[in-house]
């Protein structure tokens, strides 16, 4: 079987210079240099787990022609790493070492260990992911460079909608921007607003990770829970009931343990 040998960080490169020409088109980019351009496109740093850098944020920093090499900046972007490699490979690993035999051989482990091994694989793709980001983000910084932060607290979100604004949010923002803003103007719908747009948005978030239908069916678990969100918000906007319930202050806390077993859940089809 041949194998196909592809570009490092190809997915990223793609998103990038897609809202990059987008944003061309928009308007919202109207200067640019060559210089700046090559600088944007081929920012190591960031090549392999993001952030998805917007060209429009990064533009005032690489315009900055006075910016010289700081202490601050070593300093800055060494904590960074430290604190991005105590993530990935202290906790990350080591939760991976204890859940990767269950989760490989499923079928000899009882069901209350598979479901212990799911809840430690939610908090090992944290780890190892916004670790991932903690390192891009703070080796962009040895060189002077602000990049946006990827991770905010995701798990201590109480909605899907607010999940989705804390986890990968270079990832969610382009999302947003160039999918599901796009789309929804297409049709003036309530069903194709609340119940297709998401769907179709979140399953071309899967398909971004990989082409496999696991994958899919991961964006379009999340793409019926902002559905269910969306739908639920349009009749809470609309009946005092629903909202004096969901301003509860017992409400907030069940929230947030609901909408981490509804995440927690959808992790299975992207192991």
């Amino acid at each position: 079987m041949k194998h196909i040998l592809l570009p490092l960080g190809l997915s990223y490169l793609v998103l990038k210079h897609i809202s990059f020409l987008t944003d061309i088109k928009w308007g919202i980019i109207k200067e640019i240099t060559i210089v700046d351009f090559f600088a944007y496109s081929f920012l190591f740093t960031i090549f392999t787990a993001g952030p998805i850098e917007r060209y429009e944020r990064l533009q005032p920093q690489l315009d900055n022609r006075e910016m010289k090499l700081k202490w601050s900046f070593v300093d800055e972007g060494f904590r960074r790493i430290v604190f991005g490699l105590f993530k990935k490979l202290v906790i990350a690993d080591w939760i991976a070492y204890f859940i990767n035999p269950v989760l490989q051989n499923r079928n000899e482990y009882p069901m209350y260990i598979q479901i212990l091994a799911l809840f430690g694989f939610s908090f090992q793709i944290y780890f190892d992911f916004s670790g991932y980001s903690d390192i891009a983000i703070g080796s962009s910084r040895l060189f002077g460079l602000n990049i946006i932060e990827n991770f905010d607290y995701p798990y201590l979100k109480r909605n899907i909608s607010q999940f989705w604004r804390s986890w990968h949010i270079s990832l969610s923002d382009w999302i947003r921007d160039y999918l599901f803003m796009p789309l929804a103007k297409l049709f003036d719908n309530k069903i194709w607003l609340f119940i297709f747009v998401p769907l179709i948005s979140m399953g071309l978030c899967g398909l971004w990770h990989s082409a496999k239908w696991n994958f899919i069916l991961w964006g379009l678990w999340h793409g019926l829970g902002i559905s269910i969100y969306r739908v639920f918000t349009y009749y809470e906007k609309r009946n005092e009931s629903i909202r004096k319930i969901s301003k509860s202050i017992f409400i907030k806390p069940v929230s947030i343990i609901l909408t981490f077993l509804f995440i927690t859940v959808g992790w299975i089809w992207f192991i």
